[in-house]
């Protein structure tokens, strides 16, 4: 069976995302190596292991990140850092994806995996509440993450060879119109987000940051519960805004 055939097989089935192949390769893997966005995202929406070492596939010891740096694909570079991803993890001859995106030349790659660069904002995915979230609030969340990221990838490629390419799916934050409420803790997008248990709102990107404060323990996966600015609570269910929606 060819490694596309295995792996559409697998997708939409949750308990086979972390199932290997002959080679030691998971789905993960396999999507990451030939540069398919969507189906890695999809992949660790629904608990691909995002730094697991391959067998014989590829390049013996390598994880998906390695495998997006080899074939230069930058979306799935992102994707595969946004979801916590180890930029120093090496392959079996002690190669990190950084210089494997050297090695081949691509440079914006090895921009963004650099280990002196600064680290992106991180998907709360250990948080409960964020694998409850709905739909629209999960979008709004989502584009606020790649927003952030996406400023942190200008400061690193300024002055760059290489210009850096537009993600495939680019949102701006929701900004601010007539009649809406201004957020208070950065006093410059809207109102998006509102935590359920004290009524309070913030925008996409603040609502973000908080829930992105704590790395997860690497043993437990475990992350702090993250607190309302306004009235010090524990955030444990978010919305849409009522007057976002």
């Amino acid at each position: 069976m060819s490694h596309q055939l295995w792996f559409w097989r697998c997708r939409g089935y949750a308990r086979f995302v972390n199932v290997r192949d002959d080679t030691g390769a998971t789905p993960l893997h396999l999507a990451a190596r030939q540069g398919w966005r969507r189906c890695v995202h999809v992949l660790l929406e629904n608990g691909a292991i995002v730094s697991a070492s391959s067998g014989a596939f590829g390049f013996p010891g390598s994880t998906p990140l390695h495998l997006a740096a080899r074939g230069g694909s930058l979306d799935c570079v992102r994707q595969l850092l946004s979801w916590g991803a180890d930029r120093l993890q090496r392959d079996s001859v002690g190669r990190i994806p950084y210089e494997v995106a050297v090695k081949r030349g691509h440079v914006a790659c090895a921009a963004l995996l650099n280990p002196s660069s600064a680290e992106p904002l991180v998907w709360p995915s250990p948080l409960k509440f964020i694998s409850e979230l709905e739909p629209d609030a999960k979008a709004l969340l989502e584009a606020a993450l790649m927003e952030a990221n996406r400023e942190r990838e200008k400061r690193i490629l300024k002055g760059a060879k290489n210009s850096l390419p537009s993600p495939s799916h680019s949102d701006d934050g929701a900004t601010v119109s007539e009649g809406a409420e201004v957020c208070s803790i950065c006093f410059d997008q809207a109102c998006a987000i509102e935590v359920r248990e004290c009524g309070h709102q913030m925008c996409a990107a603040c609502t973000l940051a908080l829930c992105c404060h704590a790395k997860p323990n690497p043993a437990t996966q475990s992350q702090p519960l993250p607190t309302c600015p306004f009235c010090r609570g524990g955030i444990t269910r978010l919305a849409v805004a009522t007057r976002a929606k």
